[in-house]
């Protein structure tokens, strides 16, 4: 026990050493903005949000510490929590469940107020999900006594069960989803069941689990939009492919999910439940085109996550708090690098957002924005714009992709985010321009940079219904123009 606390202090000391070294700026020539930096983002604990959106998967992988890393669940600021059994030994052994793992995490997550969502392993089903046989009755059978003695044992504390990690959509896993339903209301009739787990926005795979009837049984249906651009599942998105023409309009759309579901006689929400971008270029499982980095990766999901919110999703999920390793390589979509577990940039940047976008901002607004280009910096080109036979949202908007701008509103009041989506680097020169917007009020607006969590005050003008303000930075990652009583700076 003496060692294991002594573990747990060395762990501590080295994180929060490492965590407070300052790092070098991804930003150059920040010197041409009418800026005065007035502190830096205060981070909050799980415990201290209220409700928010945002989550992390969790997974043991031989973890060095349990508490140490559950303290770092706790300290990004998230409030959900995805943790799948094929990560923790609680299948049947010598007719009894080792419970013991999956215990400390279960109740590690709830005693830091942060949210679960327990995903189904698929193991004691064998091949038989993936397969065109009709299921064997004593495989689902056993299967199903499995999920029955999960869903009693954690009924009290979990409430949101998901069926499989991306299975192969079929007759099967149809099958699979309404039994494992029925089971797990019997036991707990507020019990809401997730269910698709859909790879890369797989549309086809939701409607053919529509079509067989799936719709009455689920209550969340979950998508995994891995790739180089998040945007590109929100907007029909032209990406770089190997054809002779070298790109094509790219991605299926969270729209076509939600027009789906949306023909169902019962509502079932849309959540995005697993999504990762890695920070090496020989990462472990996808690892998209590249290029690849740290401050890379920190973008990447800023983008992702504030994507999401833009089309009202009502959890995101990251994937992974840490490092693993798997074979002989590293998978670096983790936060926590490999061995020292220290945050990267990527840990920084979500607990800036967690820090800020709570459900004191629980709504994404439509905004026009008028956009004045004072010098383009890194994105030569973006003053200019797509012809009309392009087609929304590209005709006429700024190449060579339009800059993302909306609005988060909410009863504590407003604020207005905006990037430029072109595929992510290390460091850039921003772009300077001045940004006028209707609609929005805004009383005292600040700056905030997501990435580094720096806070400035800016030249600006507002009056009754909208902002302009003059000489901000445009960047390939999200900035945020907000009033300064909706975040707490530590100076």
């Amino acid at each position: 026990m003496f060692l294991r606390r002594m573990t747990a202090i060395i762990f501590l000391l080295l994180f929060f050493t490492l965590a407070q070294a300052e790092e070098p700026s991804p930003l150059v020539s920040m010197d041409q903005f009418p800026l005065h930096k007035i502190g830096k983002v205060a981070h909050r604990r799980s415990e201290l949000i209220k409700s928010s959106r945002w989550g992390m998967q969790f997974n043991k992988y031989n973890l060095p510490s349990l508490d140490f890393m559950l303290e770092r669940m706790a300290e990004s600021g998230v409030k959900w929590a995805r943790v799948e059994t094929r990560s923790y030994p609680v299948s049947p052994e010598d007719g009894y469940y080792k419970w013991a793992g999956l215990d400390s995490v279960i109740y590690g997550l709830r005693d830091r107020k942060i949210n679960i969502f327990i995903t189904f392993d698929g193991k004691a089903l064998g091949a038989w999900s993936r397969s065109k046989r009709p299921l064997d009755r004593a495989v689902i059978k056993g299967w199903l006594t499995f999920v029955k003695k999960l869903v009693e044992r954690y009924h009290q504390d979990v409430k949101y069960w998901e069926i499989l990690n991306e299975p192969k959509i079929n007759e099967n896993y149809v099958t699979i989803v309404k039994a494992a339903s029925k089971a797990i209301k019997a036991i707990d009739p507020q019990a809401k069941i997730l269910a698709g787990s859909l790879a890369r926005v797989n549309v086809a795979g939701l409607r053919f689990m529509l079509e067989h009837g799936a719709g009455p049984y689920v209550n969340v249906i979950t998508y995994h939009p891995y790739n180089e651009f998040p945007e590109s599942c929100k907007h029909t998105f032209f990406v770089p492919v190997k054809t002779p023409e070298g790109y094509m309009q790219g991605g299926n759309l969270v729209a076509d999910l939600r027009a789906l579901v949306e023909m169902e006689n019962r509502p079932i929400a849309l959540w995005q439940g697993e999504c990762g971008y890695p920070s090496a270029a020989n990462s472990a499982s996808w690892n998209g085109r590249g290029p690849w980095g740290e401050y890379i990766q920190a973008k990447w999901l800023l983008r992702r996550f504030l994507v999401d919110f833009s089309m009202d999703i009502p959890v995101s999920i990251y994937f992974l708090l840490r490092e693993p390793q798997e074979g002989e390589r590293v998978n670096a979509k983790g936060l926590l690098r490999y061995g020292t577990w220290t945050p990267k940039p990527a840990y920084h940047a979500l607990q800036n957002l967690t820090a800020i976008f709570d459900q004191r901002l629980n709504h994404a607004k439509k905004i026009a924005a008028k956009i004045n280009v004072r010098d383009a910096g890194s994105f030569f080109g973006v003053e200019g714009a797509y012809p009309e036979s392009y087609g929304a949202p590209y005709s006429n908007a700024k190449a060579p992709t339009p800059i993302e701008v909306f609005a988060a509103t909410g009863s504590a009041g407003n604020a207005i985010v905006y990037w430029q989506p072109w595929r992510m680097q290390e460091f850039v020169k921003p772009a300077n321009i001045d940004l006028a917007i209707k609609s929005v009020h805004i009383k005292n607006p600040v700056l905030v940079d997501l990435l580094s969590g720096d806070v400035y005050t800016m030249q600006h003008k507002n009056s009754q219904d909208s902002i302009k303000v003059s000489g901000v930075p445009l960047t390939d990652y999200p900035l945020l123009i907000i009033d300064k009583g909706l975040v707490k700076i530590a100076r």
